[in-house]
């Protein structure tokens, strides 16, 4: 019976561990599949010249547990200047309101956190440098 009770435990051990691990391992798959969605939905976006200038995307609201920063980038010098979070219009809008800002590439880090909270977790992280168009 005490075999039977030291293997039981050292069978269900490992067995919980991993399925904690899945449930993580779920929670970054979809932080990442979140990211990439609206990493292509601001790429898209930017196909059209004032939405690139205006630092807009029409992709809808983003999720409060999202963050979107954009930085104009010079890939000669590999430097990197602020220019500030990305705003975003509805779905099929223009984009025609906004300061201008012209720069051949902008760096976009788009972050999602384990919640609302831009304090918690970043569970996934994803940088682009894309071109004007």
């Amino acid at each position: 019976m005490v075999i039977l009770a030291v293997l039981m435990v050292l069978t269900l051990g490992p067995i919980a561990a991993s399925f904690r691990l899945t449930g993580q391992n779920n929670r970054t798959l979809n932080a990442t599949t979140q990211a990439q969605q609206i990493m292509e939905g601001i790429r898209g976006s930017w196909q059209n010249l004032n939405c690139y200038q205006r630092t807009q995307a029409a992709i809808g609201t983003l999720p409060g547990n999202v963050s979107v920063g954009v930085s104009s980038y010079n890939p000669i010098t590999n430097t990197t200047t602020a220019i500030g979070n990305l705003s975003t219009v509805a779905v099929g809008a223009s984009c025609t309101t906004g300061t201008i800002t012209n720069a051949t590439y902008k760096r976009v880090v788009v972050s999602v956190r384990q919640n609302a909270n831009m304090a918690s977790p970043v569970l996934a992280q994803l940088t682009l440098d894309i071109p004007s168009p």
